[in-house]
């Protein structure tokens, strides 16, 4: 995951991974919040979602494997 000033140095590490090790990370960029797709999906009054909150977990849970 990553935000403003984080996002180009986990781009260099994803990419790294990748190479090193055959690992594919899941960047999770704040400027998806702002969608309106994600934000339809909002609890209603929910205006206080965080590191953790409704919207990244939401949008994280389905790359979770079932074990």
């Amino acid at each position: 995951m990553c935000h403003g000033g984080n996002a180009p140095i986990v781009q260099v590490l994803s990419r790294e991974l990748r190479s090193e090790f055959g690992i594919s990370p899941f960047i999770l960029s704040s400027g998806a919040f702002s969608h309106p797709d994600v934000t339809a999906t909002v609890s209603e009054g929910n205006i206080w979602d965080f590191h953790g909150g409704e919207m990244e977990t939401s949008m994280v849970m389905p790359w979770i494997p079932p074990w």
